[in-house]
Formats: structure tokens, sequence, C-alpha cells
């Protein structure tokens, strides 16, 4: 798949530091062509509306020239088609309620695992012959653009091993944070966890479907705001997400392996990407926080760089569990 123009001004590389367990300690580490005056904590990051640091991509961890070139804004992108996509999700019903309420006169009779679907707005995932749950679906394809591609409108929900739900505990499963978040995977677990016909994207795709979305004419784009989900965000002083694709990306978090610890609910969403971080050390993944539009992704070396000389300790985002969203084989 072709990337299109991707910016020079893409959000890069915040870390995970070691210290990082909770909100208080975790700080992020920006990088740009040129020094950086200062930097933020995460906690201070979700608390202020304020983006003055421009950063863009490291070269080094990129193995396409695609990346490096200047996000083209989207800003005629037709609003009827914004309004038509739209999708809020509802919170308060699991999974199969969604799929039912979705379900209407025209396309009924789809079943996935003794649940009926709407095959016009659900897939249902399978793996080899078995079959899992139905899961929404939203093809993306702006106008203006000639990107289009379908992706999975909900996180994966799929249990494996080294996969959880928020907050879960040995004690506690927490069933309900996976009907609302879905699953948070290691990256072992993320790159085989999508079901047939489905792949963990790479961070080029990620990178094409936010140059595709963004509409910001300044060098910070703005897909976070369109593909954040209306709800479940804490507020970011009275302003909405548009959600314009129904891709309705969620807060859930992460889950920190090492100490078993959880933290970001309603405040961050992280989503994993198929692509080796720098050295092939760990995944890298993209990046959205509450109070800003914009989405970045970070790899490996930004957390190398703060880490200690210990290469025995299990450092980076290779120590958190994240979200998976699938996006579908081409044909």
């Amino acid at each position: 798949m072709a990337i299109s123009s991707i910016a020079a001004a893409l959000l890069v590389a915040c870390g995970d530091s070691n210290s990082g367990v909770s909100s208080e300690n975790e700080t992020f580490t920006y990088r740009s062509e040129a020094p950086l005056a200062n930097s933020s904590s995460i906690d201070n990051d979700v608390k202020s509306s304020s983006s003055s640091d421009k950063v863009v991509p490291d070269s080094e961890s990129s193995s396409s020239e695609a990346v490096s070139q200047k996000i083209q804004s989207s800003s005629s992108m037709d609003e009827t088609t914004k309004n038509n996509d739209k999708v809020a999700p509802d919170s308060e019903s699991s999974s199969s309620e969604a799929v039912e309420d979705n379900s209407n006169s025209s396309a009924q009779g789809a079943s996935c695992n003794g649940v009926t679907y709407n095959p016009l707005t659900h897939f249902c995932a399978k793996r080899e012959e078995t079959e899992e749950r139905a899961y929404k679906f939203v093809i993306i394809a702006p106008t203006g653009t000639d990107y289009s591609e379908t992706w999975m409108a909900e996180n994966l929900d799929y249990k494996m091993t080294d996969s959880w739900c928020y907050a879960e505990t040995e004690d506690e499963p927490k069933t309900e944070n996976c009907h609302t978040y879905g699953r948070l995977y290691t990256w072992t677990a993320a790159k085989s966890a999508c079901p047939d016909g489905w792949h963990l994207p790479s961070i080029y795709e990620w990178l094409a479907l936010i140059n595709a979305v963004n509409t910001s004419t300044t060098s910070q784009n703005d897909a976070g705001y369109h593909l954040k989900s209306s709800n479940l965000w804490i507020s970011n002083a009275g302003k909405e997400n548009a959600d314009t694709y129904g891709f309705s990306a969620l807060p859930a978090g992460r889950r920190y392996n090492i100490d078993k610890l959880y933290n970001f609910e309603k405040k961050l969403a992280y989503f994993w990407s198929a692509t080796d971080g720098k050295d092939n050390y760990e995944g890298s993944y993209i990046f959205m926080i509450t109070n800003q539009d914009y989405v970045t992704f970070m790899n490996s070396d930004i957390k190398l760089l703060n880490a200690d000389d210990d290469e025995d300790e299990p450092q980076g985002s290779v120590s958190n569990s994240y979200s998976v969203r699938c996006v579908k084989d081409s044909e």
C-alpha cells in the first residue's frame, strides 16, 4: 500500500521511563531536529492543553522516506461524509448487545458464535474454523484522498496468553473492563492476536491513516481529534472529540507488566504496531493523549536513552501491555 505524505512534524517518541509506573512519575522525552528547551511529565500533559513542543520523526527509526514527508491538509473533507460515518459507541452495553442493536431488517440472519449480527457494520472474527465473536468495522476513505482501508472500530477482546482486562488481578478478572476497552496485550501476543483475514498494522499503515484523516494546516496533526471516541475520555476543557469516521479510539490505558500495575485509564490510548523498534528491541506503537488533538508514535531507542545499563532488565514498551486494533488484509 502506497503511503501518502506523512508529516515532518508528526510527533514521535515519547518514552516510558523506568520509574513510569504511576502518572506522577511518568515522563515524556520528546526529540526534535533542534534541541528542546524543556520536557514535561505525562501527568502535566494530561492536565494541560499546551502543545508548544513540536516534534519530528526520528529518521533512524523509519525505513520509509514517506515518514519524513510533510503532512498534507485534508481540510476539504466532505462534511456529509463525516456526519454519515460518525459512530458513538455505547459504553454501557456489552459487545453482544451492541451487535444486536446495529442489526436491521435488511441484513438480519448472519450469526457469529450464536449471536446475530449485521454484516454491513460487523464481521465475524474467525481463527481457522473457530468463530470468536462479531466486531464492528469501519471503512475509512476521506474525501479528497486516495486512502481507503477497513479497520476494526473497537479494540480487540480476544483472550489469550499475555493479555489482560484493565485492572485485572488473579482474584478479579475485571471482565467488565474488557467489554468496554478490549484487552491489553504484550507485543509478542499482539503480533498473533488478530483474526483470520486481519492483521496487526505496521507503523506505516498507522502513519498512512494519521495522514489521511489529518485536517491541520500546521506542523501538528489533528488526527486524534478525528479518531478518538466522543465519550469515555476525561474532559478536554469542554471540547469533545469528533470521532469523524467511527474509529472510536478508546482511552484504555496500559498495563505495566513488571509490577502488574495499570494506569492512564480514560487519559491515554496506546495501540501496538507490528513494526520492530530500533535494533529489533521492541515494537513501536501509536499514542493518543486526552487533552491533545494529535497522534504520535514511539519506539524503543527513545526508551534506551533513558534506561539503565542493565540490559537484562526489561525496558521500554516491551515491558507494557497495550490495546490492539486490526486492519483488514488486502484482497
